[in-house]
């Protein structure tokens, strides 16, 4: 059965909950951060998927991401060309999935201060491009996501409220 009672989290979400639970390590007398190192991630794969496939996939996005602010961005910078009063164009690059995108903003202008002299001028940058990678997991308050922020606040209000 992939789904057990009562509204709890599939089979085998549970199992690949077990294994990163399993792997979390952090650094002795560290209590606010921890690690899940990425061999966990491929051991968890579905089957006949493989590391390569991942691999090989975000280099897709890494690539698409790169051409996508290179077509945009001139773009964004023609348009403000035209449109003297136009200082930023956003811009989004739909991904498979639900909610999946790189949002791109193009800036007529960029000032920031200067770390090298920090009472000097500042850094101005004509063209500066913003990019943001969006990955969902899903939505926060339905599916498997949604039962396990549950599950969470559950627990959290049992052991610590």
């Amino acid at each position: 059965m992939s789904k057990t009672e009562n509204n709890q989290l599939s089979d085998a979400t549970l199992a690949m909950s077990k294994a990163i639970a399993g792997a979390i390590s952090r650094d002795e007398g560290v209590t606010d951060s921890a690690k899940v190192s990425k061999t966990t991630f491929i051991q968890t794969l579905p089957e006949g998927m493989t590391e390569e496939n991942v691999k090989s996939v975000l280099g897709h996005i890494s690539s698409y991401g790169a051409a996508g602010v290179d077509a945009v961005g001139r773009d964004g910078v023609a348009c403000m060309k035209k449109n003297k009063d136009l200082n930023v164009v956003n811009y989004t690059l739909d991904l498979p999935g639900r909610g999946n995108e790189i949002s791109v903003q193009v800036h007529r202008r960029r000032e920031k201060l200067n770390p090298a002299d920090p009472s000097g001028d500042p850094i101005i940058t004509h063209g500066h491009v913003d990019y943001k990678l969006r990955l969902s997991a899903g939505k926060a308050s339905s599916g498997e996501l949604g039962r396990a922020r549950q599950a969470i606040r559950e627990l959290g209000k049992a052991e610590l409220g």
